[in-house]
């Protein structure tokens, strides 16, 4: 019996050149070649292409790049056969530089760009599962850019600096979203802005339990996360997760589906404030958490439409303004807003629908003064307020501290409304028609 004698070629290139506008192309046909260029100066340009075999073998193709200077540009392009695991990786220093990295078709890569100093520019796209993708970015005024298909997939953004942009995009132009994807954006600086969208297909199949966090340390940062089917599609079991620690950030997640999980915390440093954030939920059985601490003159906004949804908002400090909104059926909100003395605190749960539930829960003081203004006018002339339309509905709202004010407003058939207070100078009233 004779043996099975399988060739594997190998071929390698080097490239370094030590000077200014100078041009390399490398264009490799095959499996597993390797590619490395090494540049030092300014306005240099770097091309990689390789291709794989036909017929097609196991494909274990690597670029290497390091620029080192002003205004260099690299460009990757990676195509696998089906048996894959290519590796990509640019490393550039200096400002103004740009690396595009495209790994096309099948499964199992891994690609990294490393940029240090100012205005870089990181564009990275995947397709097929398994891959994983990683953007280290140090210095201001830089753009990291990442784009991945199917699923299985991980992508890392980590930005250091002032001014930076994130932008993560999963399932774009009508390609399938797929499924136990994970984003990752993490930014240290001020002024910073992070985006993600997840776009789910028309399988059902292919767009569940996908997760996207965002992470962010400073002063003036923007965080925006979106998952929502094309127009076929349906999307679930989600989870999206923004964190934000000290000053004036901005914070905004919308997920369209059901089972979906959303949470947005803010201000759990312990010295911020001016804060605002928003989550906004449209179908069934999703869970909305909303967790702003020690904070002041904050705003908090949770939006749900659907049945069997759950919000749970936590706000702690003084000055803040906070809104729940549920509409359908079945829903729960609960929030608790406190501080210490004289905090003034204003608070509005809205539940439209059947069989929903409120509990209010209110600590410290001086919490029933101003009015908190929804959509340009004073609806609500109480700061801690449930105000609730349908049948069958329940409010229960709980004070501790002095000079407090509760109001619930229900209108309907059947409903249950409880209020107790623990103080002096409290304020309690109770509106229920029919």
């Amino acid at each position: 019996m004779k043996g099975l004698f399988i060739p594997v070629c190998l071929f390698l290139m080097i490239t370094l050149t030590l000077a200014a506008g100078n041009n390399t192309s490398l264009d490799q046909t095959g499996a597993n070649n390797a590619a490395t260029v090494d540049q030092a100066g300014s306005g240099n340009q770097v091309s990689v292409i390789q291709s794989k075999d036909v017929p097609a073998n196991s494909n274990y193709n690597s670029v290497d790049i390091t620029q080192s200077g002003n205004a260099n540009e690299t460009k990757v392009e990676q195509v696998s056969s089906p048996w894959g695991g290519m590796h990509a990786q640019v490393n550039q220093t200096g400002d103004g530089n740009d690396a595009d990295v495209y790994m096309m078709h099948h499964d199992n890569h891994n690609s990294t760009v490393i940029q240090e100093g100012t205005e870089n520019q990181a564009t990275v796209r995947h397709e097929r599962n398994s891959n994983t993708s990683n953007v280290f970015q140090q210095g201001a005024l830089n753009i990291a850019s990442t784009r991945v298909h199917a699923g299985g997939s991980e992508v890392k953004i980590s930005q250091t600096g002032t001014a930076n942009d994130a932008f993560q995009n999963l399932g774009v132009g009508g390609i399938p979203a797929g499924s136990g994807n994970y984003f990752e954006s993490l930014q240290n600086g001020s002024m910073n802005k992070s985006t993600q969208t997840m776009n789910a297909s028309g399988f059902t199949f292919l767009d569940h339990n996908n997760k996207g966090l965002i992470s962010q340390i400073g002063d003036n940062n923007t965080a925006s996360q979106s998952i929502a089917p094309l127009a076929t599609g349906t999307a679930g079991r989600n989870k999206s997760t923004i964190s934000q620690a000290q000053s004036n950030n901005l914070a905004a997640s919308v997920q369209t589906g059901s089972d979906n999980t959303n949470i947005l915390q803010q201000g759990l440093d312990g010295d911020s404030d001016d804060n605002e954030g928003k989550i906004i939920q449209t179908g069934n059985r999703n869970d909305a958490r909303f967790d702003q601490r020690y904070d002041d003159a904050n705003y908090g906004f949770v939006q749900q439409i659907g049945d069997d949804n759950v919000s749970k908002l936590y706000f702690w400090g003084g000055n803040n303004s906070s809104v729940v909104e549920q509409t359908g059926n079945s829903n729960y909100s609960e929030s608790r807003v406190g501080g210490g003395y004289n905090y003034e605190n204003k608070h509005l749960t809205l539940q439209t629908g059947n069989n929903n539930k409120a509990f209010n829960l209110t600590l410290g003081e001086h919490n029933n003064n101003g009015t908190l203004d929804i959509g340009g006018s004073d609806s609500n002339p109480d700061p801690i307020t449930i105000i609730q339309t349908g049948d069958f509905n329940k409010a229960t709202n709980y004070h501790i501290g002095d000079y407090n004010g509760a109001i619930t407003t229900q209108t309907g058939d059947l409903h249950q409304s409880t209020i107790n207070q623990y103080g002096d100078y409290n304020i309690s009233i109770v509106n229920q028609n029919n």
